[in-house]
C-alpha cells in the first residue's frame, strides 16, 4: 500500500534517474535493488518506477542494503 507522504509540501515523487542521483549510484543499480526487493517502497505509476523522496531517504538512513 502506497501511503501519501506525511508532509506533501516538502515531499515529491522521484523517477528512477532521480533515485540514482539521491543514492549516488547508477540507474542500473536502482533497478536491481527494486527487482531484488531491497527497495520495497518503490512502485509503478504509469509504467514508470517512482518512490516518495522521504521513503528513499528513510531507506538510505537505515543503511540501504546494509540494514
Amino acid at each position: 500500500m502506497n501511503l501519501p507522504p506525511t508532509n506533501p509540501v516538502s515531499d515529491r515523487l522521484l523517477l528512477m534517474p532521480e533515485m540514482a542521483v539521491e543514492m549516488r549510484s547508477s540507474v542500473k543499480t536502482v533497478r536491481r535493488r527494486i527487482q531484488f526487493g531491497k527497495l520495497t517502497a518503490a512502485f509503478k505509476e504509469g509504467g514508470r518506477w517512482v518512490i516518495w523522496r522521504s521513503a528513499l531517504l528513510a531507506y538510505l538512513r537505515a543503511g540501504g542494503d546494509h540494514a
